[in-house]
């Protein structure tokens, strides 16, 4: 299920004006800064941790004010990062954090997933990603938001690298459940990427 990204975002699109230079300073910090990300069928899946539900990156955060400006900004901001799927590489069909039987449930349906299109391949019909029975492209500048508690992939039979800055925020209305699950996989994923 994907949504559409309009008033009601107001962060969206604020960033959205801005993506060239959060595009400039995400570069800065270099291809050194990603790292590998599970769910990759082939190891062509990296990320770099901006936020992990409330920690910031301290360090990119002094490299890139503007970027982290308009992250503050975002209500309710509980995830970002910088993915990156290189080129002739695919993300199996997974849901993001859900885990029926011990409850983990980082996603219950109440979060969004935006995606905003920094790097994107010119063959868009190659690199291009379902959610549910639905398939959509990025756009260099533009977000894509979509409920990734429901099953999604991404595949980029391209010879180019895709990136996008990944947002998570909760939506109007709904609390994120905060259990030891949740603060055990933040502990960890902090460790290993900030």
């Amino acid at each position: 299920m994907f949504y559409e990204v309009n008033d009601d975002y107001p962060f969206l699109l604020d960033i959205e004006d801005q993506w060239q230079a959060v595009w400039s300073e995400i570069k800065i910090l270099g291809e050194k800064q990603y790292s590998d990300y599970e769910h990759s069928k082939d190891g062509g899946w990296k990320m770099m941790l901006l936020v992990m539900i409330d920690k910031f990156n301290d360090a990119y955060e002094e490299q890139c004010p503007l970027t982290f400006g308009l992250l503050r900004k975002i209500p309710n901001l509980t995830f970002a990062a910088v993915s990156k799927l290189s080129a002739f590489s695919k993300i199996h069909p997974h849901y993001e954090w859900i885990k029926e039987d011990d409850k983990l449930l980082y996603n219950n349906g109440n979060l969004h997933r935006a995606h905003l299109g920094l790097q994107i391949p010119a063959n868009t019909a190659a690199c291009a990603m379902r959610v549910g029975d639905e398939t959509r492209s990025w756009t260099a500048g533009k977000f894509l938001m979509f409920n990734d508690s429901i099953e999604h992939e991404v595949w980029n039979n391209t010879g180019e690298d895709r990136i996008v800055l990944v947002l998570d925020f909760i939506k109007v209305g709904c609390t994120m459940l905060d259990n030891h699950q949740i603060q055990a996989l933040k502990k960890k994923m902090v460790d290993l990427h900030m």
